[in-house]
């Protein structure tokens, strides 16, 4: 599925197929480990052998990831994490525990409230299939 990915989108002139990237824990909770994020690696490795291209991106996820880093076991090639809350809360949300020299308190946010409404947790009205299948 993923070589017919790229395959389209290499067929496309203004669109330059820059990297790749995984979502673990935000999709099913799957806690991100050297051995997942090294099919990333390996998967990235086949399309640039099948289509003679170099990936210069690759996305390990996102703070869920972070704790591999002390570990010593992020992957080698994977290059780019996506870190908002660790950067801005200082949590690693693989196993939400505080990350070392950061701060829970170092700024604040402040915005006005354009609307509140009490929302029912339960949804109205016949539904489908969601995220969690």
């Amino acid at each position: 599925e993923i070589y017919h990915a790229v395959e389209e989108i290499l067929k496309l002139s203004n669109i330059e197929l820059f990297g790749l990237g995984v979502n673990l824990t935000c999709y099913g909770a799957v806690i991100p480990k050297k051995e997942n994020l090294s099919v990333l690696v390996e998967t990235a490795e086949k399309i640039e052998n099948k289509f003679n291209i170099k990936l210069e991106m690759l996305s390990g996820g996102n703070s869920s990831s972070v704790y591999l880093i002390g570990k010593n076991q992020l992957p080698e090639r994977i290059n780019n994490l996506r870190v908002g809350e660790a950067f801005l809360l200082g949590d690693e949300t693989a196993y939400s525990e505080m990350l070392d020299s950061f701060y829970v308190d170092a700024f604040t946010l402040e915005a006005e409230i354009i609307e509140l409404k009490e929302k029912q947790s339960v949804p109205v009205g016949e539904t489908g299939v969601d995220a969690f299948g």
